[in-house]
């Protein structure tokens, strides 16, 4: 299953590269390029397919064998042939991170089943980036910024206005808490909800880490909710998605977003840590 999954994420980019050519007739040159990428890539999923531990773009290695699930994100560059990417299932069973089972089977809608598990393991699937550490090692003794990421941007933010937001740690999801922006009637259409993580910010060491929860309807319109209301916000026995992003969960070579359930929640801080170190375990720099 691991080497059919990466079979078709390089199907899938050539057959992008194709519509490519296509809006653009007559570029021989550019044909022949795209062509020679397309071998490339083939050989380079041939040559990865009985694998498990896979080179990484840029330098490093990516231990598949801890990964029961998964499909795999592969590029040429420079001749070189690696991972730039991975998907992944877990389950956290509040003690460890453990590897999702094998599938069953794939529904034609997508949709992912195992065999039976404990009804109290938590279930996260994460989709990965991996980085290159050539790249980032040039980009630091020679800095292109045509080429390079600059390390000392921020992104423009307002500063934050206290006097007009509340937080409220949650009494049922140890270690979150919410914020409510008060004076804003604006209706939560999108049914989400964010809550923060305490504790544990990201790497700069002053930003909170944010999951974010949503439903199929506004359940929770927190703006306008009272304080006592914002502060027990409980999803009980619900399930709806959530999830973390890439700027909010990295490892070590990368950063991925993660999703999982609102069931996950009074574990999520402590699964989230848990997979955060195991994934990093399963990557050699």
């Amino acid at each position: 299953m691991r080497n059919f999954r990466s079979i078709i994420t390089v199907a899938v980019a050539i057959t992008v590269i194709t519509s490519l050519m296509g809006c653009n007739p007559g570029r021989g040159e550019e044909e022949e390029k795209i062509g020679k990428y397309k071998k490339q890539l083939e050989e380079c999923s041939e040559s990865l397919a009985r694998q498990t531990k896979i080179p990484i773009l840029g330098g490093g290695e990516l231990d598949l064998s801890r990964f029961s699930f998964s499909a795999l994100n592969i590029d040429v560059q420079n001749g070189e042939c690696g991972a730039v990417g991975f998907a992944a299932d877990f389950f956290w069973t509040g003690v460890q991170i453990v590897p999702a089972k094998p599938l069953v089977e794939i529904s034609p809608a997508g949709f992912k089943k195992y065999r039976d598990f404990p009804k109290n393991w938590r279930f996260f699937s994460v989709a990965a980036i991996l980085s290159n550490t050539e790249s980032s090692l040039a980009c630091k003794t020679n800095f292109d910024r045509a080429k390079c990421v600059d390390p000392n941007y921020q992104a423009p933010r307002p500063q934050p206005d206290n006097s007009e937001h509340l937080i409220y740690k949650s009494p049922y999801y140890p270690d979150l808490y919410i914020r409510q922006i008060r004076g804003d009637n604006t209706p939560n259409l999108s049914g989400s909800i964010s809550f923060f993580v305490a504790g544990w910010p990201r790497k700069d060491g002053a930003t909170p880490r944010v999951l974010h929860c949503w439903s199929s309807a506004p359940i929770f319109q927190v703006e306008s909710m009272t304080p006592e209301q914002v502060a027990n916000i409980n999803f009980g026995t619900n399930s709806f998605p959530c999830d973390i992003e890439f700027l909010d969960f990295e490892f070590k070579g990368g950063a991925a977003r993660v999703h999982f359930g609102t069931d996950a929640l009074p574990e999520a801080v402590n699964a989230l840590k848990a997979l955060q170190l195991y994934i990093s375990n399963s990557i050699q720099k």
